[in-house]
Formats: structure tokens, C-alpha cells, sequence
């Protein structure tokens, strides 16, 4: 009898407790399907040939048990590996085809149905639940089973190989055959399939382990000997490997004590021979199933009862760490007797409120006495509320404890009805949440605050400032913003150092505010920068007496460390009266006209007009017509080329970027760089100058130098040596072949960041220049502390030239300080034979302007022979 079992598509154990808790619709490999059919195929045919002459042998049949496991693996999709296997066992074995084929549909048929009814049950392989044992048995050992018995005996009875008189003995025993087997088979399988095999874990559990098999065996071998009944003495050392050893020794015990079994029946000894043979046959099998499912069952138990302690410790932990958690987080617990009008609180509770237990009055009034007089309303409300629309609630107040102490408390809760639909009893938790609303208070305020000054910052001032016009938009009042920067504030820092520096603007706000009105605004928007609001004015002449008096109180001096500091406040003042700007336009003016003050003299102010705002437009404008023109190509190089004074030859350009404006034309630089730095666009404007002029040097592919200049904040806000050398990398053009020109503004500030940048620079081979020389704080420190290669003397000294005593003498200044250096110096500027006359005689090496030839395209320069002939 050849029989199996399966369960539905494409079931993939899981590891541990997850086991037979989801499916899969992936196909088993065509390797695992063949393995599945040869070894059902080996085990049934060992199982027919052992057999032969030992009919006993067939009341177990484990193939029946393989066919499940491989099943409940791999999904009905191993049911033709199960029965390709049976037909050739059996085919092989004597039967004909179409026996063969009958018995093998038996085994396949039996093996889905199996499946299908334990993957409904949710079967689980581990077998640690009593309830996955009995569906083991009902549904893979005896329903299923039941099928493969119907068929395999139905096919014997129609070919003849049985009497319609003996069906019931045939089924019975086929039946019992293949549920044994599953029975005994079927587990170990399945728990290897669920990982549920334990290593060993030390010395003594091995030990213990091996001498409870010994002992098992030997026990076997005397009963059947001797014949003593085998339940006495057997089935309490199954339930001991069961209790000690869990699903795996429940499933080594009954293989055990079966295989000595059937060993001992098959030679004729034994409790199971000698008699009549349908009795003798079943009490075999029962005797096999009985040991199996003892087992079975016991472990089960044993690993409920083990869950269900363990759940229980943790529940008893879980309340333990409830109750830390409530007093570390302040939580109270209560509950309300409503009909009684009795309260019930937890220690911790009593703690919050600061009572002791003995002294509380436990009705609601006595609770309602604990409360801030102030928020006594509003519980008596919420919980009349909750009493009218019974439901959960929530509501925050404060407490006042017995030494006057002020808590806050959130008090959450819910109603709880009874069956007549009255409410009997109200219960809830209390927190005192004190410090984490103080925390969010300082926390709000710290966010809308100076933290140096405590003065409120850019949002909340914002946020004053648009209220404020919306109260003079209504009203028709004035409304003043005044944005004051303090002069030269980097010199106080670098002077004095920064905590100087601070206590300096910790001492401005009280200055500020005597010359204020008691309602008027002072924040701080970082730095130097403060912003004074002025609400309900007259009139523009008051808000200009306002800054005139901001202006004078700054000037007093400032006394820190002993010793008197002076400070000058440059001031953009807006005056509004009821109009439609937003605040941030307010501020946006007050800050040109702030920039206005300190362009013409600083300590000063000046009046946001209409002009201004003009002037302020055309800037905005000016700004997004640059965006766009970065993002469409509009923007060109020219370059002006260098004449060599030695050679009388041009040695290369410098290349100076043009704005092709689709509306205004042509745009020099000064149209457009100022707004480019001030918006932040120099770094890519400056970037893509670099990457063009690398593209021109090469194109030109001879040994001319091509200059590019540097602005200060390109070389602060953006990585030049990153862009420089995907230029070079990108055009193949050697470093030395470039020139980066930079101002004396990017040397005075003297800054660590730029320096290095400088650093990095040289060490990539390009050479560095210093543009404009002699017109702001030249200093011989500068040349020795920087890399520079050489300098350029500016055009207003090269004007005078033979003219002006004083621009003479620092041009002859400037040739013999960079040839005592070594430094290679170009004259800019250079209109007349006499300028380039003088130079070439004081031994100057390069210059530039436009006797030499005017900024044009390359194209252009390129057609002009006196450069053709230079690059031949």
C-alpha cells in the first residue's frame, strides 16, 4: 500500500513560530521534485520487498509519512514526483500497469486533499500546540489516508487481485498502515523542514540524552522478550524523552520503540504474533500510533505549559515595568465611583498631588478643592461633558499642593456604562506633565528669541511686523521699521576678540530701547544687525526723529572692561502708512535703504523713496533676467590682449565676461557683477567664465596665457580648485597656461579659508595675480604671505603717468617693489605711446588697454593680424 500526504501550493517553511504561516506561489525547483519522487520510490520499494512473507510489515508503511513532508514543503506541485515513484515501486514490484497506476492516483490524490485540509487548519510543522498534533492526526493520518485506502483497494478489487468479501479487512489495513506511517514519518520530516531540530546544547544534555535511548531500547528488548504487556513499561519513558526532550525526543522515542517492534514481529516474536492475525495486525498498529501520538501530544503540552509560564512571567515583568514607567513619568492612575461618589487613586497619584493617603477625602468636591481655583470651571465642565456624552476625554490643569506648590497635570479618562445604559464609574490616568510644558515653553521661546539677547529674531519680528500692518491697513495708522547695522562691527571682534564683541551687543538693546517708546520693537537678526518696529506714528517726521535719536544714543560710548568703546549705527528707515506691502517687502526696503546709509559715510540713516524702490526694482529685475540668462546662454567672453614689452609680441588675454541682453544689449560687467554677488550667482557665473576661458586656451592650442578674475565671495562660497580642475581635466589645457586674477579685498580679510583655497591653487600649477595694485591698503605683508606669481598696476596710476608727480612715483614704486620680489608686473590702461613709452624704460613686462587692442570676442582677435602673427 503506497500512500502520501501534501498541503497546498508552493508552502515555504518558516523558521520558529512562524512555521506554516504564510505561502509562497513559487514553483519547487525541478531537482527538489525529482529527489521527492526517487526517494519515495527507494522507500517503497524497501518497504514491498521487506515485506514479502512478513505481512505484519505493511501495518506501518512510512512512505505515506515521506509523501506528506515532501507535500507540505513544496504544494500540490510534488504530487506527479509522488506518483511517478509509487507507480514504479509498485510496477516494478510485480502489479500490472493499470494496477500500478490506480494505486499510484490513490497516493497522489491523498497527498493534495491532505494539504489542502491542514493548510486550512493552519497547521503548524513545529507541533509545539496540542492543536497541530490532533490536526496531524485527524486530517494528515486519518482523513486523507482514508482517500489512498478507497482508491488503492477499489483498484485491487477491480483487477481481480481481492474477494468483494475481504474489502473491509483490505481497507483497514491499508488505512492504518499509511496513518501510522504518516504518524511516524511525517514529524521528524516536518521539523526539519521547520528548523525546529535542536543542536545539542553541552555535555549533559547529550549524556542524558543517549542514556534515555539506551534505556528505551533496552526496555523494548526485555519486554518483548519476556512478554510483559509493552504499554506498562514503554509509555512512561516516551512521556519522559517527550518532557525532556520536547517534539524531537517524542519523535525519536516512537521511532524507537516502532522500528523494534516491527523487527521483533517480522521474526515471529513479540507480543504481536501467535494469535489470530487481523488481531495480531491490529494491535501493532495501534500500538505504533499510540506510541507516536503520545508522544506527540505530551511534548505539546509540555510546550504550551512552558508558553503559558513564560507568558505569565512576562505579564508579572510587564506590570512591574508599567508601574516604574508610571512613577518615572509621573502617571496616576484613578477611577470614580460615580453612584458612590468615590474616588480611588494610586500612590503615585498622592505623590502628585502632594497628599497623604490617610488625609484625602475621597469624593469628587474633596478632589475638586486640589484644583488652581482658576481651572475649576473647566474640569467641572469636561466632566459633566463626559457624564452627558459618555466617551473617553482629555483636559490639562493646574494643581495646588498642600505647600502651595503649582503643578500641571494631564488628566485623560473615560466612562464606563452599565447595562441599564446608566453610567456607573469613570476611570482614567493623571500625569504631571510640569517640566515638559516648562520645557516647551523655553523651547517656543527660544525658537522666536536671540538666544545672545534674549531679543525675539527674524520670525517673530516678522510675524509683529505683518500684525502691525494689518492694524494700520485697518485704522489708516503709520507703521516704522528702522534696520540698523553696526559700522565696522568685525574690527570690535578682531580688536577686542568675540566675548567683547558680544557683551558689546548684550549692552546695544537697552541703548536702543532709550530711544524708543515704551511700545516699539527691538529684535536682532544675528551679527550686528538689529531692526527696531514702530507702531501708530503721525507722521514721517516723527519716525525720522525716532532714528535721529537711535543715532545719537548709539554714539555715547560703550564702557567694557574698564575702558570706553565707540560705535557709529548706519539706518534704513521705511515709513507706511496703511499701504498693501507684505512685511518681508517692509523689510527688503529697509534694508536697501540700511546699505544706502552705509554707502554714503555710515552713522547715519537714510529715508526708503521712491526712487530707491526704483533703483531696488530695476536690481530684482536685473537679478532674474541673470538667472535666466545663466540657464539660456546669454552670456559672452571677450578678451583684451597683454602686449609683452620685451618682445613686442602679445603673450595672451585676459578674458572679461559680457551679458548679451535680449532687451538692453551689450551689458559690461559693471552692469551686472555687483548683483551677481550680492544674489549669490557669482559662483556659478564665475564657474562657467572658467570653464569657458580652459575651452578658448585650448582652442587656441599655442603657449599665450589666458587671465580670469576671481570675485572675493567666488572664492568664499564656491570649491574654485574642484571647478578649476574638471576645467583643465575636461579641456586638456596645462595649468600654467592659466592666470587667476584676484583683488587686494581678498587679501586684507586675511581670511584661513581663502588662504588655503589660494594654496591649493598655486599647487595645481595655474598663476596667481594680484589685480588693481595700489588702489586699497597695499601692503609688502600681503606679497610675502600669499603665493602670487605677479601684479597689475592699476589703470588711475597709469593715467598720470608723466603727467602726475604722485601716480609717477608709485608706478616706479610698484615696477622696483616686484622686480626686488621677482614678481612679473602688466601695466592696465594703457592708452598712449607715451604710457607704453615710459613703461617699456622702467623695464615693465606686460601691459594692457586700449592703445593695444579693445575686450573683443575671440573670433574677432583672432582675425587682428598682429595677434595671428604672435601665436605662429
Amino acid at each position: 500500500m503506497i500512500t502520501g500526504h501534501a498541503i497546498t501550493d508552493g508552502w515555504r517553511a518558516r523558521v520558529r513560530l512562524e512555521a506554516a504561516r504564510s505561502r509562497s506561489t513559487r514553483a519547487p525547483a525541478p531537482v527538489a521534485l525529482a529527489l521527492v519522487g526517487v526517494a519515495y520510490f527507494a522507500v517503497a520499494k524497501l518497504g514491498l520487498s521487506f515485506s514479502q512473507g512478513h505481512a505484519i510489515v505493511s501495518a506501518v508503511w512510512p512512505p505515506s509519512g515521506l509523501a506528506l513532508a515532501a507535500a507540505f514543503v513544496f504544494g500540490w506541485r510534488v504530487a506527479p514526483a509522488i506518483f511517478l515513484g509509487a507507480l514504479v515501486a509498485d510496477a516494478t514490484s510485480g502489479s500490472g500497469l493499470g494496477t500500478s497506476a490506480g494505486i499510484a492516483t490513490g497516493n497522489a490524490l491523498a497527498a493534495v486533499t491532505g494539504g489542502a485540509l491542514l493548510a486550512r487548519a493552519q497547521f503548524d510543522p513545529a507541533l509545539r500546540r496540542v492543536r497541530d498534533v490532533v490536526a496531524l492526526a485527524i486530517l494528515g493520518a486519518a482523513l486523507s489516508t482514508a482517500i489512498n485506502a478507497t482508491i488503492g483497494t477499489s483498484t485491487l478489487l477491480l483487477a481481480g487481485v481481492d474477494h468483494l468479501s475481504g474489502v473491509w479487512s483490505v481497507w483497514r489495513v491499508w488505512w492504518l498502515g499509511d496513518l501510522t506511517g504518516v504518524l511516524l514519518a511525517a514529524p521528524p520530516l516536518l521539523l526539519l523542514a521547520a528548523g525546529h531540530l535542536p543542536r545539542a546544547r553541552h555535555r549533559a544534555w547529550v549524556a542524558e540524552a543517549s542514556l534515555l535511548a539506551a534505556v528505551l531500547v533496552a526496555a523494548m528488548l526485555i519486554v518483548l522478550n519476556q512478554g510483559v504487556t509493552l504499554a506498562f513499561p514503554i509509555f512512561p519513558l516516551i512521556v519522559l524523552a517527550a518532557m525532556r526532550f520536547r517534539q524531537t525526543g517524542a519523535v525519536v522515542a516512537a521511532l524507537v520503540v516502532s522500528t523494534i517492534a516491527v523487527a521483533y514481529t517480522a521474526n515471529g516474536k513479540g507480543p504481536f504474533t501467535g494469535g489470530a492475525p487481523d488481531l495480531d495486525l491490529l494491535g501493532a498498529q495501534v500500538f505504533v500510533a499510540l506510541a507516536a501520538l503520545t508522544g506527540l501530544l505530551v511534548a505539546a503540552m509540555r510546550t504550551e505549559w512552558e508558553g503559558a509560564e513564560d507568558a505569565l512571567e512576562r505579564l508579572a515583568e510587564s506590570e512591574h515595568a508599567l508601574a516604574e514607567a508610571q512613577r518615572l513619568a509621573r502617571i496616576g492612575s484613578w477611577e470614580w465611583d460615580v453612584t458612590e461618589d468615590h474616588l480611588t487613586w494610586s500612590d503615585e497619584l498622592f505623590r502628585i498631588y502632594g497628599i497623604a493617603r490617610d488625609a484625602f477625602d475621597a469624593r469628587y468636591d474633596s478632589y475638586v478643592e486640589h484644583i488652581h481655583p482658576d481651572d475649576r470651571e473647566l474640569v467641572r465642565h469636561e466632566i459633566d461633558r463626559a457624564l452627558r456624552e459618555p466617551g473617553p476625554f482629555r483636559f490639562e490643569h493646574r494643581v495646588v499642593r498642600p505647600d502651595g506648590e503649582l503643578r500641571t497635570v494631564d488628566g485623560r479618562g473615560r466612562v464606563v456604562v452599565g447595562a441599564d445604559g446608566r453610567v456607573e464609574r469613570m476611570v482614567g490616568t493623571t500625569q504631571d506633565v510640569t517640566e515638559q510644558r516648562a520645557a516647551e515653553r523655553l523651547l517656543a521661546h527660544q525658537a522666536l528669541h536671540d538666544p545672545l539677547t534674549d531679543l525675539p529674531n527674524r520670525a517673530l519680528f516678522l510675524d509683529r511686523l505683518q500684525h502691525a500692518l494689518t492694524r494700520s491697513r485697518r485704522s489708516g495708522s503709520s507703521v516704522a521699521v528702522c534696520f540698523c547695522d553696526v559700522d565696522d562691527f568685525k574690527d570690535v571682534n578682531d580688536s577686542l576678540g568675540h566675548e567683547s564683541g558680544d557683551e558689546l551687543l548684550v549692552a546695544l538693546p537697552p541703548r536702543l530701547r532709550e530711544a524708543l517708546r515704551a511700545g516699539d520693537t527691538v529684535a536682532r537678526f544675528g551679527g550686528d544687525e538689529f531692526v527696531v518696529l514702530c507702531e501708530d506714528l503721525s507722521s514721517e517726521g516723527e519716525a525720522i526723529r525716532i532714528a535721529e535719536r537711535i543715532t545719537e544714543a548709539v554714539r555715547l560710548p560703550f564702557e567694557i572692561d574698564g575702558r570706553p568703546h565707540h560705535l557709529s549705527i548706519s539706518i534704513g528707515l521705511v515709513f507706511a502708512t496703511g499701504g498693501m506691502a507684505s512685511a518681508t517687502e517692509v523689510l527688503r526696503d529697509a534694508d536697501a535703504a540700511m546699505y544706502r546709509a552705509k554707502a554714503g559715510g555710515k552713522g547715519r540713516f537714510e529715508v526708503f523713496d521712491a526712487q530707491m524702490r526704483a533703483s531696488l526694482v530695476a536690481r530684482l529685475e536685473t537679478e532674474a533676467d541673470l538667472r535666466r540668462a545663466l540657464d539660456e546662454g546669454e552670456l559672452r567672453l571677450h578678451f583684451q590682449p597683454v602686449l609683452s614689452l620685451r618682445d613686442d609680441a602679445f603673450v595672451g588675454a585676459e578674458a572679461l565676461v559680457r551679458w548679451q541682453h535680449p532687451e538692453r544689449g551689450l551689458l559690461a560687467p559693471a552692469d551686472f557683477i555687483a548683483v551677481a554677488e550680492d544674489s549669490g550667482l557669482i559662483a556659478p557665473l564665475g564657474a562657467w567664465v572658467l570653464e569657458e576661458a580652459c575651452r578658448q586656451v585650448a582652442a587656441w592650442g599655442d603657449a599665450r596665457t589666458v587671465s580670469v578674475n576671481l570675485s572675493p565671495r567666488q572664492l568664499s562660497h564656491s570649491d574654485v580648485p574642484a571647478l578649476l580642475a574638471r576645467a583643465l581635466a575636461e579641456t586638456g589645457v596645462q595649468p600654467a597656461r592659466l592666470e587667476l586674477e584676484i583683488t587686494e579685498n581678498v587679501l586684507m580679510e586675511q581670511s584661513a579659508s581663502v588662504l588655503g583655497t589660494l594654496r591649493r591653487l598655486k599647487a595645481m600649477g595655474v598663476r596667481l595675480v594680484l589685480d588693481d595694485f595700489g588702489t586699497g591698503w597695499s601692503s609688502l605683508g600681503y606679497l610675502k604671505r600669499f603665493p602670487l606669481d605677479g601684479l597689475k598696476i592699476d589703470r588711475e596710476f597709469v593715467d598720470g603717468l608723466g603727467e602726475s608727480a604722485e601716480d609717477t612715483a608709485i608706478a616706479a614704486a610698484v615696477l622696483s617693489m616686484a622686480h626686488a620680489l621677482e614678481l612679473d608686473v602688466t601695466a592696465e590702461g594703457v592708452e598712449t605711446e607715451a604710457q607704453l613709452s615710459w613703461l617699456r624704460e622702467r623695464g615693465c613686462g606686460c601691459a594692457q588697454g586700449f592703445l593695444l587692442g579693445r575686450p573683443v570676442p575671440a573670433a574677432v582677435l583672432d582675425a587682428d593680424p598682429r595677434w595671428s602673427a604672435a601665436g605662429a
